[in-house]
């Protein structure tokens, strides 16, 4: 109850703030001045000219230097767990570069999109003594001396925070667990507001854990079209004002990005409000780019929903280049993503080796 009248007293502040808060409209002209851009087709034929996708923006995750990756998504009746080695383009030979680790590998996905671009790695099923079996990993990993190293991701194919009490309860359970275990790093993704329910738990893990919020775009009518039955963008706002007011770091995750009016002018409009709710901000879409995943990416109901509605754009392999680029340009603190060096001596990872 309390975590509920706070999140109604979060949500009162935030109405007065948005409707005294217009869009930074002076900013935008003095970076558009800057970067010498006078009109869309300039910023257009700059955001083309200078993306570069392989910016490390795009590619480095919270467990970028982390030696072990253990995805937790719970479910009412158990939870399934993952295990992941980071591996980086070094690590991996030209004909086999596609195994890299990318962030929207462990992104938060959408119900009917949880097989699609998993990571390689160990996957584990348990709908018995699911506490007995998470326990008994994260017991082995602090014996090995791996737990430190490791970032636990909770919620990558299913939402932890989604109301459904049985579910919700599993959560919490899990929660409990690591909090008395305190591995190196816990990133709770979500798109629900009743995240902040677990303050208590986030708050005993003080720095070792960052907020995931899923902030697809801007546009509510976008979310009503296309994800029907998540919580409105103001309600995931309201609870990352309510997280940082608490001081508790909270990421905007825009993956998988969504329509958010015209993919240049209003990606400044998207770009401040990112800035103005988030300590970090990352970025991603459907498209993974690579041929193979073509016909997985067409199979995908929004995929379809969205060629129906001729969103095509937001299909292609890096459709959010244009709200990266002014991210970039306007905001590029909030995309360095600060990972620490988790990783372990080699003795050490042999445990996990798939």
């Amino acid at each position: 109850m309390k975590s509920r009248q706070n999140y109604s007293a979060t949500r009162r502040s935030y109405d007065l703030k948005e409707e005294n808060t217009p869009i930074n409209a002076a900013k935008e002209k003095a970076a558009r001045q800057e970067l010498a851009v006078d009109t869309l087709e300039d910023q257009l034929k700059l955001t083309d000219a200078s993306f570069d996708p392989n910016s490390e923006d795009l590619l480095q995750g919270w467990w970028a230097n982390s030696a072990n990756i253990l995805c937790i998504n719970c479910y009412p009746n158990g939870i399934t767990l993952s295990q992941h080695r980071p591996k980086g383009e070094s690590d991996l030979s030209a004909e086999h570069s596609e195994l890299a680790l990318r962030p929207h590998h462990f992104y938060l996905r959408y119900r009917d999109m949880r097989e699609y671009l998993l990571p390689e790695g160990k996957y584990f099923l348990y709908k018995e003594d699911y506490l007995v079996q998470l326990e008994d990993h994260l017991s082995q990993m602090r014996k090995s001396g791996l737990l430190e190293k490791t970032v636990v991701i909770l919620g990558n194919t299913a939402d932890p925070f989604f109301a459904l009490n049985k579910k919700f309860e599993v959560t919490m359970n899990c929660l409990g667990l690591l909090e008395n275990y305190k591995p190196g790093l816990v990133v709770l993704q979500t798109r629900s507001p009743m995240v902040i329910a677990a303050l208590p738990f986030v708050k005993c893990l003080e720095d070792r854990t960052v907020v995931a919020m899923c902030v697809e775009t801007f546009r509510e009518d976008v979310i009503s079209r296309y994800t029907p039955g998540q919580a409105t963008i103001r309600e995931r706002l309201v609870a990352c004002e309510g997280l940082r007011a608490q001081d508790l770091k909270v990421q905007l995750v825009v993956s998988p990005i969504l329509p958010y009016g015209d993919y240049y002018r209003d990606a400044w409009k998207f770009a401040e409000i990112l800035n103005r709710h988030a300590d970090y901000i990352s970025v991603g879409c459907l498209a993974s780019g690579l041929q193979s995943d073509e016909v997985a990416l067409r199979s995908l109901p929004l995929a379809q929903k969205l060629e129906a509605d001729g969103h095509l754009k937001i299909l292609r392999p890096h459709a959010y280049r244009h709200l990266y680029y002014v991210l970039k340009n306007a905001y590029a603190e909030k995309l360095k993503t600060p990972v620490n060096d988790l990783k372990a001596q080699p003795a050490q990872l042999n445990l996990f080796a798939a």
